[in-house]
C-alpha cells in the first residue's frame, strides 16, 4: 500500500526502517534478517524461552510506533510466530516452526504474537502430507475441472462458465479447491494446478464454441500465476492451439494479486487485454481496490462478492457496497458480476440495480461438463423476474 500510495523508495525507507528497528531491539549478538517482502526474521541465541516471549512482546510494541517516511507519519501492525529449539531438530525446522506460529498468528487475527506447540505441529505435518498427495495428485491425473454458469439475469440465457478446479480423491472423494488451495499456494504447487486448469477450461471451450458462438469461458488466475513472466505466451500458445478466438476467454484476478506488484502485474494485464482477453477483478469489495488503481487497470469486469449479495435489500452496509460497486463499475465502463445469488429477491435487487449478470446456487451449482451441456440449450426459468423460457 506504501508502494503504492507513495512510491518504492518510500516503501524501501519504511522496510530499511523496520531492520533498523528490529537490531536496535534485540542484542549485538542476534541475528536480524529480511527474508522477503515485509517479512523478517530474528534468530535470539543463550536466553530462557520466557525472555525470548517478552523479547517479542517488545519487538511489537517497537514496531507498532509510527515511522516517518515522506513527511507522513505511517503505523502499522505486526505479527510474529515464535518457535523454540527445544522442539525442533533442525535449523530448517526451526524456522519452519517459526513460519507456522506466524501463519497462526495471521489467522487469529493479526497484531499479536503466537509460540508454535504441539497442535500447530499437527498442523504442519497434515499439511505436509497434503503437499505430497497433492503432488501425487498432479502426477495421477486426479484433478478435475466443473463449471458454473453466468446467467443473464433478465432472460436466464447462460452467458459464459467458470472453471473450478476440483481434486478427485482416490479415498475422500470429490473435494472443492477450499480444502487444498491454502496448500497448494504454500507449497507452489498452485502453479502447476493453474496451469492444469488454464489448459482444459480452453480447450473445454473449443468444444463448445462450434454450437454455443457467444458463450465466454471464465478462469481464475492465482497470484503465483499472475506473477509468471510465462503466463502472457501460455494463454496466447493455448489459444492458437485449440483455435479459440481471445475475447472468449475472461481471466479472473484477485485485487491482493494484481497489488503485490503492480508495476509488473500491470504491464501482464495489459498484454493480455491488449490480445483481446478479458479481465475481470474477482471478490471485488473485500480488498483495497482505489478509484486511481481501478482506473488504471485494463480489466473489463467487476464481480461483486457473495457476502454483499447475500444482504441485498436486509443490509443498508451490504446494499450500499452494491450500489457503489455498481456505479463505480458503471463510470469506468466495466460490466459488473454478482456472485453467490441463492434467493430469487436477489436477481429482483440486482435487475433493479443495474447488474444484469449473475451466477449462484439459485441457477445452478458446478458441475461436470455434460452436465453444463445441457444448460447451454435453453434459457432458464428464473420464476419470472425479468427473465424468459
Amino acid at each position: 500500500m506504501i508502494n503504492d500510495g507513495l512510491d518504492f523508495e518510500a516503501g524501501n525507507l519504511f522496510i530499511r526502517s523496520v531492520g533498523d528497528r528490529l537490531s536496535q531491539t534485540v542484542r549485538a549478538t542476534d541475528v536480524v534478517a529480511r527474508l522477503q517482502g515485509d517479512q523478517f526474521a530474528v534468530l535470539i541465541t543463550d536466553l530462557d524461552p520466557a525472555v525470548v516471549d517478552v523479547i517479542s512482546r517488545r519487538l511489537a510494541d517497537e514496531l507498532a510506533a509510527a515511522v516517518d517516511v515522506s513527511d507522513l507519519s505511517i503505523a502499522r501492525s505486526v505479527s510474529i510466530g515464535v518457535a523454540h529449539n527445544s522442539i525442533s531438530n533442525s535449523n530448517q525446522e526451526l524456522i519452519n516452526h517459526a513460519d507456522a506460529a506466524l501463519h497462526e498468528a495471521k489467522a487469529r487475527g493479526k497484531k499479536r504474537a503466537v509460540t508454535f506447540d504441539a497442535t500447530m505441529r499437527s498442523k504442519v505435518l497434515q499439511r505436509f502430507e497434503m503437499e505430497l498427495e497433492l503432488r501425487r495428485a498432479l502426477d495421477n491425473d486426479e484433478f478435475v475441472l466443473h463449471y458454473q454458469p453466468e446467467v443473464d439475469l433478465e432472460t436466464g440465457e447462460v452467458v459464459a462458465t467458470e472453471a473450478l478446479v476440483r481434486w478427485n480423491h482416490p479415498e475422500r472423494g470429490l473435494l472443492s479447491a477450499g480444502v487444498f488451495i491454502e496448500t497448494a499456494e504454500q507449497s507452489g504447487l498452485v502453479v502447476e494446478i493453474g496451469d492444469f486448469v488454464l489448459a482444459q477450461a480452453i480447450e473445454q471451450i473449443s468444444l463448445w464454441q462450434h454450437d454455443h458462438p457467444d458463450l465466454e469461458m471464465w478462469i481464475n488466475i492465482s497470484p503465483a500465476q499472475l506473477m509468471s513472466r510465462d503466463l502472457v505466451s501460455q494463454v496466447g500458445g493455448l489459444l492458437n492451439t485449440h483455435g479459440v478466438d481471445a475475447h472468449r476467454i475472461c481471466l479472473e484476478v484477485t485485487e491482493h494479486s494484481v497489488l503485490d506488484d503492480i508495476e509488473f502485474t500491470r504491464g501482464s494485464l495489459e498484454t493480455l487485454r491488449n490480445s483481446g482477453v478479458k479481465l475481470a477483478l474477482d471478490d471485488f469489495g473485500t480488498g483495497y481496490s482505489s478509484m486511481k488503481q481501478l482506473k488504471n487497470l485494463p480489466i473489463t469486469t467487476l464481480k461483486i462478492d457473495m457476502t454483499f449479495v447475500a444482504g441485498l435489500g436486509i443490509s443498508e452496509y451490504d446494499s450500499a457496497i452494491v450500489d457503489a460497486a455498481i456505479t463505480l463499475a458503471d463510470a469506468f465502463g466495466l460490466k459488473t458480476v454478482a456472485e453467490g445469488i441463492e434467493k430469487p429477491e436477489q436477481i429482483g435487487e440486482l435487475l433493479r440495480r443495474g447488474c444484469h449478470i449473475g451466477q449462484g446456487f439459485y441457477m445452478a451449482r458446478p458441475a461436470a461438463p455434460e452436465e453444463i451441456e445441457q444448460l447451454l440449450h435453453q434459457p432458464m426459468s428464473l420464476h419470472g423476474i425479468g427473465a424468459s423460457r
